[in-house]
C-alpha cells in the first residue's frame, strides 16, 4: 500500500493517454482540424456553422450597429438588411404610343377662332392632325372637328389644291363622323363640294381660270 499512492497519478495519466484518440500529424493537426471551416455559432448554443455563415452574420452585425441596432438585446430580432434597389415598372409599347397619342390631343389647337385664323396650308395640317387623332379614339371630340371645319371661314381663301386635299380627307374619314354630319359633307351643298373636279376656289374662280394658257406660258398672244 505504501507503493500505491505514488503510484496512482502515473497510472491515471496513462490510462488517460490510452483512452484519447490517435490523430495523424499529432497536436499539430489537431489544432488545425479545430480552426477548419467549421465554428461554433457565436451565440455559444454549441451549433456547428460555416465560415461563410459566419461572416455573413458579422457583415449583418456590423450593418445593424451602423443602424443604431443593438444585435446583442435578442437572438430573435429580425434584420432586414439594406435595400440595394426598386423593381422600375417597364413601358409597354402601347402604354408609350397611349401616352404618345393624349400629348398629342393635348397640343392640338381647338379653338375655332385661332384655328380659322391660320393660313390654308396650316388650316390643311390641322385636319389631317385632328382626323389622326380621332381615329386613335376618343382623344378629342369629333363634333368639334366638324364644327370647326363646316365654318364659312374655314375655307375662306382656300385655293382649288388645298382644299380639293380637304375635302379627300373629309371623305376617306366619313366613318368618324355621326350619320347626319355624313350626309351634310357629301351633299352638293357642303362647302367642300366646290373643291370637286372642274370646281372652283373659294373666292369664286375656276382651277382652269387660275391656270395659264398655252400661249401665255409661251409669251404668246
Amino acid at each position: 500500500l505504501k507503493g500505491w499512492d505514488g503510484a496512482a497519478p502515473q497510472l491515471a495519466a496513462q490510462a488517460s493517454a490510452s483512452a484519447r484518440p490517435a490523430h495523424p500529424g499529432g497536436a499539430l493537426a489537431m489544432a488545425e482540424f479545430s480552426r477548419g471551416p467549421m465554428q461554433k455559432n457565436n451565440k455559444g448554443n454549441g451549433v456547428m456553422i460555416s465560415k461563410s455563415e459566419s461572416d455573413r452574420r458579422k457583415g449583418d452585425e456590423m450593418r445593424m450597429r451602423k443602424a443604431g441596432i443593438d444585435p446583442s438585446k435578442g437572438e430573435d430580432m429580425a434584420w432586414g438588411g439594406a435595400v440595394v434597389s426598386r423593381r422600375q415598372h417597364k413601358r409597354t409599347v402601347r402604354e408609350k404610343e397611349e401616352e404618345k397619342d393624349i400629348q398629342e390631343a393635348e397640343a392640338l389647337q381647338m379653338d375655332p377662332n385661332q384655328v380659322v385664323a391660320k393660313k390654308p396650308d396650316a388650316r390643311l395640317k390641322w385636319l389631317q392632325r385632328a382626323l389622326m387623332i380621332a381615329s386613335k379614339g376618343a382623344r378629342i371630340e369629333i363634333g368639334s372637328v366638324y364644327d370647326i371645319v363646316t365654318q364659312v371661314r374655314f375655307v375662306s381663301g382656300v385655293s382649288h389644291g388645298v382644299g380639293s386635299q380637304m375635302r379627300a380627307l373629309l371623305l376617306a374619314n366619313l366613318h368618324l363622323f355621326s350619320s347626319k354630319q355624313q350626309r351634310a359633307l357629301k351633299s352638293d351643298t357642303s362647302r367642300f363640294s366646290t373643291f370637286g373636279a372642274g370646281g372652283k376656289d373659294s373666292d369664286g374662280s375656276s382651277q382652269d381660270d387660275r391656270s395659264p394658257s398655252p400661249g401665255r406660258r409661251r409669251g404668246g398672244g
